[in-house]
């Protein structure tokens, strides 16, 4: 009896990357991660612990958002205000002036100052007094140089105490409605002759209010950039069309930022109608209104709906590198989504502006989400969070795993031949032909110790033979199996491995009418092994694994034992030596590569195949972690839109930034805090604000 080893256990299988990635629809959703059961498609509102924990886009009505960025309107109101006061500093100038094209004619010509001036004979318009009738050299010059009106403005922040200034971004009650945007500038003159009766003129000449207790100018647009991106039939002019599509349907870097926002705005507001409360509703301000409404939001806007230019050429540009976010993103739609209280959506600096973005080209459609994105309680500290559906992250996991994976499955063997009285027996593994690997499961299946099972693997493989010698006075038979069961758990703020490999042996043996069971056939190796990945996020959207294991023996021992006349003649005594050893070689294989496929899976996740969340050009990251339902939720932060320390606050402003950002909503209610034990947590630390550098920065210590 010999018995060779055909193939030494532990060779890699090829790799199955290549097979399909299918989007899984769910059949039945809503499993909580704390072992609830399934709930499908539900839409009531839902109550959770914490801001991102109610996210469920594997609910089927959002089949087509793999990924929601909700901010809050006290974070985009805060840090457009910050945006806003720091371009007001550097911010160019606009001037625009116009004039009739000629005596009698009402078609209104832009023209250039300086020109305007000289054809005025050096009257500015900028200088002539308000109220001013033709009797006024300057107004007869301007007049006679066909003058219309004219306007010059900065952007930024009017100069009013923080506490005055004005929400820049309203919400509403409804995921499909427009949101209120609030134009301000730093500074505005707008100036313009009423022409009365013959040869009569009168000068309007007013300047933006400035100082406590002022009524500042501000331009308010309803403005609805979703419906002016995805509706072709809109009446939109083809230049401001094009660039709402560049702007709001379109991903790159920036794409979540206040620049990228106030740029969209600016541009989508171009299809609204302004109101400035406090003038054009007060007959005694109808002059100026008329001036306003002639000049800047009738001329000017007609410029730049043709060109599809923002207001007051707002522009800004980014160096950041190519994202490196995991989902290829490639259309998003904009939409509101309320605070839900009392079961009824209210207006409230909680509400969240929700970017829905896809990996299809077709920007998804607008449908409300029936929870809250942001708690109340927590609108002081987070600006809102980053949920991927959960078969994108459990799609992605698939991938990255199944080389891996199928490394855990072999194929065994057995041959059984006899030459004459002699038996020749031929065991051995290989790496198996068709391995299987861990693959997404839909609906998954809640686990018995909270959480969803999401992934599960599969795989077995049976070998058996028998032989009889050649006066079939005697028989022998094998089997020799492999099993692999695993399961994959997504768990609050944790990744939970299970993998159960199992190697079955058996022989036995006929002779003189009789039956012997040599060795029971038994799992003689059977270890389950638990991997545990705590889950952190890097600053820049990086998702960080942190391992921890454990292994669950379940062996049999040894039971081989040499029965019948074969025992006491010692027939099978090589044969016995030969399959212990053979298994005791095994065992510390499987052991090895079991090791081997943890650190090689833990390499790739965390090296690079790493998961990396989109908007780490605008947003600070931290608190990774499952909803209730298993999608994957960061929540975030704003990074700093600007480098404080070219601000250069001067002394007579009205507070700094950080009056800027307090007095934009009401105060928010004290904090509550839900501590997690995570990777990112070290002995002594304490939870802050993370302020991401914008440039380089220096430490300096001194020779002590």
């Amino acid at each position: 009896v010999f018995c060779p080893l055909r193939a030494a256990a532990g060779t890699r299988a090829a790799s199955p990357r290549g097979h399909p990635r299918a989007r899984r629809a769910a059949a039945a959703m809503g499993s909580a991660c704390a072992g609830g059961a399934a709930r499908a498609g539900e839409l009531e509102l839902r109550h959770s612990g914490g801001s991102g924990m109610s996210s469920n886009l594997s609910s089927p009505q959002f089949s087509d958002i793999d990924l929601v960025v909700a901010v809050t309107q006290r974070s985009v109101n805060a840090t457009m205000l910050q945006y806003l006061h720091e371009i007001g500093q550097t911010a160019p100038e606009v001037i625009r002036c116009y004039v009739f094209e000629s005596f009698g004619s009402s078609t209104i010509l832009e023209i250039d100052h300086q020109t305007l001036v000289k054809n005025a004979h050096g009257s500015d318009p900028f200088n002539v007094k308000d109220g001013a009738n033709q009797k006024d050299p300057d107004v007869m010059n301007l007049g006679n140089a066909l003058f219309v009106g004219a306007f010059k403005a900065k952007g930024g922040l009017p100069k009013v105490p923080p506490s005055e200034l004005p929400t820049i971004v309203a919400l509403s009650l409804h995921s499909d409605s427009p949101v209120t945007f609030t134009l301000t500038s730093s500074e505005f003159q707008v100036v313009g002759l009423q022409y009365v009766g013959f040869g009569g003129a009168v000068a309007t000449n007013r300047s933006q209010p400035e100082g406590p207790g002022a009524k500042p100018w501000y331009f308010q647009f309803d403005v609805d950039m979703a419906q002016v991106a995805t509706n072709p039939g809109a009446d939109v002019p083809p230049a401001v069309r094009r660039r709402i599509d560049d702007l709001v349907a379109s991903v790159g870097p920036g794409a979540f930022g206040v620049q990228r926002l106030l740029l969209e705005l600016e541009t989508a507001l171009l299809t609204a109608t302004p109101v400035i409360p406090g003038i054009s509703d007060k007959d005694k301000l109808k002059p100026l209104w008329q001036t306003m409404s002639t000049v800047f939001t009738g001329a000017y806007f007609d410029e730049l709906k043709r060109q599809g230019n923002p207001v007051f050429n707002y522009t800004f540009t980014t160096t950041a590198p190519p994202s490196r976010s995991t989902l290829a993103l490639r259309a998003i739609q904009h939409s509101t989504s309320p605070y839900w209280a009392g079961g009824q959506p209210t207006a409230s600096s909680s509400s969240c502006l929700a970017y829905l973005c896809t990996t299809q080209s077709q920007p998804p459609n607008i449908v409300p989400f029936p929870w809250n994105w942001v708690s109340a309680e927590d609108t002081s500290q987070v600006a809102g969070v980053v949920s991927v559906r959960r078969s994108d992250f459990a799609d992605w996991l698939e991938q990255e795993m199944s080389s891996a994976s199928a490394g855990l499955c072999y194929d065994t063997s057995v041959r059984l031949t006899h030459h004459g009285e002699n038996y020749h027996i031929h065991w051995g593994v290989t790496s198996a032909k068709n391995p299987e690997w861990f693959k997404v499961v839909e609906p998954p299946a809640a686990a018995s110790g909270g959480g969803l099972v999401t992934l599960k693997m599969a795989f077995a493989h049976q070998a058996s033979d028998s032989s009889s010698d050649s006066l079939s006075s005697s028989s022998i038979y094998m089997d020799f199996n492999t099993y692999v069961d695993g399961r994959i758990t997504f768990q609050s703020t944790k990744i939970i491995l299970w993998v159960r490999v199992q190697v079955e042996m058996g022989f036995h043996h006929h002779e003189s009418f009789a039956h012997y069971n040599d060795l029971p056939i038994k799992s003689y190796y059977n270890k389950a092994h638990t991997v545990t990945y705590d889950l952190a996020v890097s600053q820049q959207g990086e998702l960080k694994l942190s391992m921890t294991s454990n292994i669950d023996n379940d062996s049999c021992d040894w039971d081989f034992h040499a029965k019948g006349l074969f025992g006491l003649a010692g027939i099978e005594n090589e044969l016995q030596n030969g399959m212990y050893h053979f298994q005791a070689r095994l065992n510390t294989t499987l052991d090895g590569m079991f090791t081997h496929y943890t650190t090689r899976l833990t390499s790739i996740l965390n090296g690079y195949g790493q998961w990396v969340f989109p908007g780490a050009d605008s947003f600070v990251m931290h608190n990774v972690g499952f909803s209730d339902t298993c999608d994957l939720v960061t929540q975030v932060t704003y990074a700093d839109p600007g480098m404080k320390a070219s601000l250069g606050i001067r002394g007579g402003d009205a507070g700094a930034l950080d009056a800027l950002r307090a007095a934009q909503t009401q105060e928010a209610p004290a904090a509550s805090y839900d501590f997690r034990t995570s990777a990112e947590l070290m002995t002594n630390f304490v939870q802050s604000d993370i302020l991401q550098p914008q440039k380089a920065f220096e430490a300096l210590q001194t020779d002590e």
